[in-house]
């Protein structure tokens, strides 16, 4: 990929890992907590699909600095609790924070 901000580099490489780590569960899961159209169906307007949401979660966990999303952002905590959805965990941006805290 020859893209040189961490944002879509993170976003892209957050669709490859939903595509390969969430079930369809999980899937109908995201999209009911977030208000959302669909997973990632071609009729659902693009910032209305599951898979674009959980791609600017994955990209928003990995990176330390606040960004500008690609999809319309939220309160911290509500990014973090689809993230929570996704994963099983809290983001790391989250839990590096708090060990540097305490440091």
């Amino acid at each position: 990929m020859c893209v040189d901000q961490a944002l879509v580099l993170l976003h892209e490489l957050g669709h490859a890992w939903a595509h390969t780590h969430t079930s369809e569960a999980q899937q109908a899961g995201y999209v009911f907590a977030a208000g959302l159209e669909s997973w990632n169906h071609p009729d659902s307007a693009w910032a209305r699909r599951g898979f674009e949401h959980a791609a600017d979660t994955i990209a928003w966990a990995m990176l330390e600095e606040p960004i500008t999303l690609l999809t319309p952002d939220g309160p911290i905590a509500q990014r973090n609790a689809a993230y929570h959805l996704l994963t099983g965990d809290d983001a790391p941006r989250l839990v590096d924070a708090g060990r540097n805290a305490t440091a």
